[in-house]
């Protein structure tokens, strides 16, 4: 073994071995982590999002799984207990003047603002994000056309247009939910518009131009994946944002109508009752604003994982 100049056997050893730490090699390497793994990090780490995100999960998890043990039901009162007290002759929460609990039309209106929020949710991010896709990377005259058509959707009072249709067509849960989205996808897709027109200068884009890739790959396959982090952000705000337009809509009478009920109509029809009555009106309001809220802390928390200028997670 040929020794260094100033160094003694035992001092390259150790510089010769990386087994025994001393190598400089190895000292300093450290993991590498993906985007998403770092913004994973961030998310767990971030006390108001997982406690949005507990909050959330077990709100709608206890409104499907409970009804399945509940000794009442939604659909059929108790005809011997009406304007029950809450806690009183078995009924949690109370009952209304005739005699349905309100415990279990609160389950029952959790679930189906949340088929409301899903698909409404849905239709928004899918028409935001095609919409801005397409006008991004083609660009010019396709460019014109669409943002056109976005600024006409803005300009557009879309409660008042909301509200027309829903007075003239009697709709379900699926429609309201289809209503609902196609008025709440311009957002995203200005957002998505912008990351494209940047993103298609790239030079892997330029790449896979070479190589033959037709314009539908180069959306799906490269550009996408880079501006995922701006369709979960808008994706948790797009379902708060559903969560009041339904109760909007179901308190002004054009949203969810009798024998459904949903939180809204709760709100609606116990608004003449607040002063006497005052569970039937205060109960649904504040697990609506308990669900907005874990789904702001939710949205706001993705936002921050996926933002570069947010803290960095050491682990």
């Amino acid at each position: 073994m040929t020794m260094q100049p100033g160094l003694n056997p035992q001092a390259e050893s150790v510089l010769s071995d990386p087994t025994d730490g001393g190598g400089t090699d190895t000292e300093f390497d450290l993991p590498s982590r993906s985007r998403g793994q770092i913004a994973r990090s961030r998310f767990l780490h971030s006390w108001t999002a997982m406690g949005g995100l507990i909050v959330f999960v077990g709100v709608v998890g206890f409104c499907y799984i409970y009804p399945h043990f509940y000794r009442w039901t939604w659909s059929f009162p108790d005809l011997k207990a009406p304007n029950v007290h809450p806690g009183q002759k078995g009924h949690i929460l109370g009952t209304d003047a005739t005699g349905f609990d309100l415990l279990a039309q609160m389950m029952q209106g959790t679930q189906r603002d949340f088929i409301i929020v899903v698909v409404s949710t849905a239709v928004s991010t899918f028409l935001g994000v095609m919409v801005g896709a397409l006008a991004g990377y083609y660009g010019t005259f396709v460019d014109n056309l669409l943002m056109r058509l976005v600024d006409v959707m803005l300009a557009v009072p879309s409660l008042v247009i909301l509200i027309v249709v829903a007075r003239a067509y009697n709709l379900g849960d699926f429609g309201l939910a289809l209503l609902i989205g196609l008025f709440a996808w311009m957002g995203l897709s200005r957002l998505i518009r912008a990351e494209f027109l940047g993103l298609r200068e790239r030079e892997f884009v330029e790449a896979a131009h070479a190589m033959g890739a037709s314009g539908g790959r180069i959306i799906f396959k490269h550009l996408l994946p880079n501006v995922l982090s701006t369709i979960l952000v808008f994706t948790t705000i797009s379902a708060a944002t559903a969560i009041i337009a339904e109760t909007s809509l179901t308190f002004l009478g054009y949203g969810i109508h009798p024998p459904d009920t949903s939180l809204g109509l709760l709100i609606s029809n116990g608004v003449d009752a607040a002063d006497t009555r005052g569970w039937l009106f205060y109960y649904p309001g504040i697990l609506i604003l308990v669900i907005v809220l874990s789904v702001s802390l939710i949205g706001e928390g993705v936002r921050n994982a996926y933002d570069p200028r947010a803290t960095r997670v050491r682990d």
